[in-house]
């Protein structure tokens, strides 16, 4: 499993995390996850300005 996402900038990214505390369907699959794994994860990275 692959998932990708991406932001215009820092302040979209930044908008993001801070609502994922208080995001209800964010936890509800994280609860989910814990529960019943849908992969192991091997790797996370974080990366900006990749493409420019």
């Amino acid at each position: 499993m692959t998932y990708v996402l991406t932001f215009e900038n820092g302040a979209g990214y930044g908008t993001f995390v801070d609502a994922l505390p208080s995001d209800s369907e964010w936890i509800t699959m994280g609860q989910e996850f814990v529960a019943d794994p849908p992969a192991r994860i091997v790797n996370h990275d974080t990366g900006t300005n990749l493409l420019s």
